[in-house]
């Protein structure tokens, strides 16, 4: 008969393979993203959700906005500022759509939460004071903490110059047996890369640095998305607008000796609705071998409407 202590780290080691398996299981890489890019309708489907329990903040807007599957029921979450205190929000979209969370970040001066990306059941965002534009702070959300006040994890601290320091949007994904994160300063101008090994707890360091040269040409990206292909490539989508247009920007990165080459493959221009706009909130996800972009209005309200490029 197997001990006390013996059967004990058995079941464990089960619960971990569980999280681990449904983790990965969620993890899934595109073959050909540029095609799988190229492929998202231009249209969108119009999901609905509505915030009758929490009041919402005063000031501020709605900035980054991600989607997951979990137990058939799909969730997203929003991330926000305010006049007081960044904070994010997640909703069911279906088959009820509600708000069930709205929970603070930081209190001012880090008041603006930015773009965000979903990460093997971790988010991902920059908060950033954006009165001062000096300083910064990259936390990590779990959402697969139900509890009604969740902590963060600080992962990525940044202070010093004048919009240099800032981190108004975040990419997040698996690379190199680790994970890369991605931290774009004022208007996008900049985009930090840093790199940390798989572990508990991750412990980013900066590798590179991407520096937009062409003022006149370059997108004000409200949001950054990460992707890694099945081969380990690395893709970046700026979301914005141009042209009036809500637009996403692929790129195809590459890394070598601290240096970062962006290289633009596509350019989409993409008809949000219902008062949604890469100006605010957009995102990315892959599902069943296709990718899927969201995007959300400016301002949370009581009936709230989601744009879904793409099929669930």
């Amino acid at each position: 008969m197997q001990s006390l202590s013996v059967r004990l780290v058995i079941v464990v080691l089960f619960v971990q393979l569980l999280f681990v398996t449904s983790a990965l299981a969620q993890t899934q890489r595109l073959t050909d993203v540029e095609a799988a890019f190229n492929a998202i309708p231009s249209r969108p489907s119009i999901y609905h959700f509505q915030n009758t329990t929490f009041k919402p903040p005063k000031g501020g807007h709605l900035q980054g906005i991600q989607g997951w599957e979990e137990s058939g029921r799909e969730y997203i979450i929003i991330t926000a500022g305010s006049a007081h205190f960044s904070y994010y929000v997640e909703a069911s979209l279906s088959p009820d759509g509600r708000v069930t969370k709205l929970q603070r970040l930081l209190h001012k001066p880090y008041r603006h939460a930015g773009g965000n990306q979903w990460c093997e059941g971790r988010v991902a965002v920059g908060v950033e004071d954006n009165f001062a534009k000096d300083k910064s702070q990259v936390l990590l959300i779990n959402v697969r903490d139900t509890s009604a006040t969740a902590p963060v994890q600080k992962i990525i601290e940044r202070s010093g110059t004048y919009k240099r320091s800032t981190a108004g949007a975040t990419g997040f994904t698996t690379f190199n047996n680790g994970y890369l994160i991605a931290v774009a300063d004022w208007d996008s101008r900049n985009i930090d890369f840093y790199y940390s090994k798989a572990g508990s707890p991750l412990h980013f360091d900066s590798i590179a640095t991407f520096h937009a040269r062409d003022k006149s040409d370059w997108c004000v990206y409200q949001n950054i998305n990460l992707l890694t292909d099945s081969s380990g490539k690395i893709f970046l989508i700026g979301f914005g607008k141009k042209e009036g247009k809500s637009c996403a920007e692929l790129f195809r990165l590459g890394f070598q000796n601290g240096v970062v080459q962006m290289a633009a493959i596509s350019t989409r221009y993409f008809d949000c609705r219902k008062g949604a706009s890469f100006r605010y909130g957009a995102g990315s996800a892959v599902r069943n071998n296709q990718l899927l972009l969201y995007s959300c209005q400016r301002s949370l309200k009581k009936k709230n409407a989601v744009n879904l490029f793409g099929d669930w």
